[in-house]
């Protein structure tokens, strides 16, 4: 039986599909997390009687700029050669909610919470995005073992229906 690499090999330059979904999610974990966290450490400054000093790196508002940037990043490479136009037109509207929520945060209190709906919905978008990379590879590499002349029939059938490529 041939082995082969799932994954694709990683090339110096270029940010590859699933290394950008991760970014995707993590970044947006952070932004959640930096949106949550945000009143929670006001609250504990004004407890303490110390507004001045408690937390002010942590809502700095330059975070907004970092987090829209790494989201951009992430959302580029993702839909770079995805597949699904409907995912990546999701992801790219989802980023557009995300921008122009958090550059205009101050406009108004339901802007606060559509930032942590974006935040949510890119989370999600790319978990999906990278669950159907590692199908999709899953499914060439069950391709390309079906088209070996290696494989014998008894190979062929080894494989779940729902899995073989004839099914598709």
């Amino acid at each position: 039986m041939i082995q082969r690499s799932i994954s694709a090999p990683f090339r110096p330059g270029r940010l590859s599909g699933r290394l950008s979904d991760v970014l995707g999610i993590s970044s947006s974990l952070v932004c959640l997390a930096h949106c949550l966290a945000g009143p929670i450490m006001l609250g504990a400054a004004a407890h303490a009687h110390d507004t001045a000093e408690a937390g002010s790196w942590w809502l700095h508002p330059g975070w907004n700029y970092v987090f829209l940037v790494l989201s951009f990043v992430a959302v580029r490479f993702s839909v770079r050669h995805m597949a699904s136009r409907v995912l990546r037109g999701v992801l790219w509207g989802t980023f557009g909610l995300l921008g122009i929520a958090l550059l205009f945060e101050s406009a108004g209190e339901w802007l606060e919470y559509a930032v942590y709906a974006a935040s949510g919905l890119l989370i999600v978008l790319h978990t999906a995005s990278l669950l159907q990379r590692r199908r999709s590879a899953r499914l060439r590499t069950l391709q390309e073992a079906v088209s070996d002349p290696c494989c014998t029939p008894s190979h062929i059938t080894s494989i779940p229906a729902a899995e073989h490529p004839a099914a598709a």
